[in-house]
């Protein structure tokens, strides 16, 4: 594929041009299929991906062993 390119003269960023569209239609499901599941985890007001490490989340969660404390 990289002899390809070169041999057209493109560069390795338009790689994308000799995917068929079945690939490419499988990636973009995939795709779809993380940003379904992020904006569900936004609606629900859980974290998702590196979202858990932000600071609100960390706050929620010492909240929450605050409150288990006695």
């Amino acid at each position: 594929m990289e002899e390809e390119l070169e041999e057209r003269g493109l560069n390795r960023s338009k790689k994308y041009l000799f995917e068929s569209a079945l690939a490419a239609s499988k990636q973009d499901k995939k795709r779809n299929k993380k940003a379904k599941a992020k904006d569900q985890a936004k609606k629900e007001g859980t974290t998702f991906g590196w979202d858990m490490y932000n600071t609100d989340s960390l706050y929620r969660a010492y909240d929450k062993r605050v409150a288990k404390i006695p």
